[in-house]
């Protein structure tokens, strides 16, 4: 499958540029979580079992920010960013209702959900001809 990235850098001075980046990804599950213990008994006394109708997490991320030039070689950057990952495997508690003996059991589902959001600020400088030294601060 195709997803959409978008990737715009604009000049503001001489200096100073702009920029943005968007983007979707897929990305299909772990094996462990298609196809744990699927064909053979477990011993556990909680068993998670694999689920191979998992669907693929699916990301949606973005980045906008600005970088200046100080001087001739030294340069700073300031971003903000946002990432939310949907459809995570997570274990989901089954119990069963019939038979002799009564055990749960867990089984991978997509039910989950994260977001992570902040800003990054980066000083990058040369040390010589071949080295250069950089602070990046992210929170």
């Amino acid at each position: 499958t195709r997803t959409p990235r978008v990737s715009v850098s604009h000049p503001i001075q001489n200096r100073d540029k702009f920029f943005f980046n968007f983007g979707q990804f897929t990305q299909f599950p772990s094996y462990i979580f298609v196809y744990s213990k699927l064909t053979s008994v477990s011993s556990a006394s909680f068993p998670v079992l694999g689920n191979a109708n998992l669907n693929p997490e699916k990301s949606v991320q973005f980045e906008v920010g600005a970088q200046h030039l100080f001087g001739n070689n030294a340069a700073g950057k300031i971003s903000l960013f946002q990432k939310d990952i949907y459809d995570y495997p997570t274990s989901v508690r089954f119990r069963r209702q019939e038979g002799t003996v009564i055990s749960d059991f867990f089984v991978y589902l997509n039910s989950d959900f994260s977001r992570a959001r902040g800003f990054e600020l980066e000083y990058e400088q040369p040390r010589g001809k071949y080295t250069k030294w950089k602070a990046t601060y992210e929170y």
